[in-house]
């Protein structure tokens, strides 16, 4: 595979947060998915999906509990845990001490986006298949049992 490489100049829209490296990252994904490499696609929508020319979360080595945290949570210490910067010691400590302040999560804003997210995924999916025939309460309660099932395999999995 021919060495797909990310500048600065790349980061615009919806991913003018993420550190290069993890949009690196998104573009072999998207590539070992069969889509072309395509910065573009990840600047207009970052969770783009293979069929938009993105790749799927769920079938990468890594899994879709990891690029969620990382693309829609900005948990960027989870991704450079797998794949090390490659800088100096000293750059790395002062990075390390920076970040160490930020480590605790809000699980209850966390819940909130992972709800709000699998809400608009079950609609999403509702509306392709002919129309929701559930109600608005079990819909709601479906994305917070969907949130909560998954901070709590979070959580899990911090602790091991």
């Amino acid at each position: 595979m021919n060495e797909i490489k990310i500048t600065e100049k790349d980061l615009i829209g919806e991913i003018k947060d993420l550190p290069i490296e993890v949009v690196q990252k998104m573009v072999e994904e998207q590539v070992r998915q069969g889509n072309k490499a395509d910065v573009g696609v990840f600047q207009k929508c970052t969770d783009s999906d293979k069929k938009h020319g993105g790749f799927e979360w769920e079938d990468t080595e890594d899994g879709f509990e990891f690029w969620a945290m990382v693309v829609l949570y900005k948990e960027f210490d989870e991704f450079f845990e797998k794949y090390p910067k490659q800088e100096t010691s000293e750059m790395q400590d002062a990075e390390n001490t920076a970040t160490q302040a930020h480590k605790e999560i809000d699980w209850e804003a966390r819940r909130y986006e992972i709800a709000k997210s699998a809400m608009n995924g079950i609609l999403a999916s509702a509306a392709m298949y002919g129309g929701c025939h559930q109600s608005s309460f079990e819909i709601s309660n479906m994305a917070i049992y969907y949130a909560d099932a998954l901070i709590a395999e979070l959580k899990k999995g911090k602790q091991e």
